[in-house]
């Protein structure tokens, strides 16, 4: 009973909340991945074993020497699950990336899909050329309504929540008066540059006037490799809120990071798992959309978002405690987020995991 994982495995608090959610869900199956962060929490999992990603040769010789190797492993595994948000975006490499996870689909004896959004996406082509993919994989659950509206022609697409509402419930002592940020680089992302100075100054200034009123402020980056930290070095240079605030930047300790989260009342997002997870511990959450799928994701739940990209500099502090919500019917949606693991939980009840 063997799975081989195709996610994004770079220290991303959301993306590694994905692989923990699908490995400890079957103890009994050995999971294999590529990475080459340090991750203590996905290293404890007994169950998973983590591969160098030189095991494949490097990233640039992938899509063409090195299959043959990962052609022997898909051989000893039973399925491929590919397990993530926004995999399947158009950028300039995407024909070459197309023809890799055709090798895969083509060698694999079971290919599912899960947790996933479409997009962003420009071209007809591209839409078609995953519209075949999708066609020839054995189960696919979507994330947002729009992705499935594309798609949902094909039999085995299915819709269900985001795959991080399936963490158990963690009831936990609210700080009063406190609010967690979570804060996000702006500069690896040619779409959200235009952006990054008026997105630092609203944050700075916001968090200032939270810890003014004497709040309990949490800033939580999710990720170094895109560059978090330096978001937060760039909000708290020059003013007195590394000695007033609670700064924590995610570096694999899963359960530290929610902690931030659990603890406080509001939440501040600007990540989409920082949404998700404020609604899942209850807080009452303010989000700032940074692209298309945390606003499907808030239409598809009947949330308002907080803050468009374009409005930055009219978030403040009164606005923040008077527009953040909560989510109802959470129960209801838990329930449906378990969906990501239909095929899965019918092929180990099935045996054949």
């Amino acid at each position: 009973m063997k799975l081989w994982i195709i996610a994004y495995c770079k220290n991303n608090l959301g993306d590694d909340l994905f692989i923990r959610q699908l490995v400890q869900r079957y103890p009994d199956v050995q999971f294999y991945m590529v990475s080459d962060f340090s991750n203590q929490t996905l290293q404890s999992l007994p169950n998973l074993t983590i591969l160098p990603n030189d095991f494949l040769d490097k990233v640039d010789k992938k899509l063409d020497t090195s299959f043959g190797k990962q052609n022997r492993i898909l051989k000893k595994c039973d399925g491929t699950v590919f397990i993530g948000g926004s995999m399947f975006m158009e950028n300039e490499n995407w024909k070459q990336v197309y023809e890799y996870r055709r090798k895969m689909l083509d060698k694999s004896r079971h290919i599912s899909i899960m947790g996933i959004n479409f997009g962003p996406y420009t071209s007809r082509e591209f839409l078609d050329h995953y519209h075949t993919f999708f066609s020839l994989c054995d189960d696919v659950c979507v994330r947002d309504m729009d992705t499935y509206q594309l798609f949902s022609d094909i039999s085995h697409i299915h819709y269900a929540p985001d795959l991080v509402f399936t963490l158990p419930e963690a009831p936990c002592q609210k700080a009063p008066k406190s609010i967690c940020f979570s804060l996000m680089d702006m500069t690896h992302d040619v779409r959200l540059q235009a952006y990054k100075e008026t997105y630092i100054q609203s944050m700075r200034t916001t968090i200032l006037a939270f810890l003014e009123q004497g709040w309990i402020v949490r800033i939580l980056g999710f990720s170094k490799y895109q560059k978090d930290d330096q978001c937060i070095q760039k909000v708290i240079q020059g003013t007195t809120i590394e000695s007033q605030a609670d700064i924590h930047v995610y570096d694999g300790d899963i359960e530290q990071s929610l902690d931030k989260i659990r603890t406080s009342e509001y939440m501040v997002a600007t990540r989409f798992h920082a949404m998700i997870l404020g609604w899942i511990y209850n807080c009452r959450v303010f989000s700032i959309p940074y692209s298309n799928k945390t606003e499907n994701v808030c239409k598809d739940l009947h949330i308002q978002p907080g803050c468009s990209l374009e409005s930055l500099s009219d978030i403040t502090y009164e606005k923040i405690l008077k527009e953040a919500a909560s989510l109802r019917s959470i129960d209801k949606i838990r329930q449906k987020a378990f969906e990501h693991f239909k095929d899965l939980d019918a092929l180990y009840k099935g045996g054949s995991l």
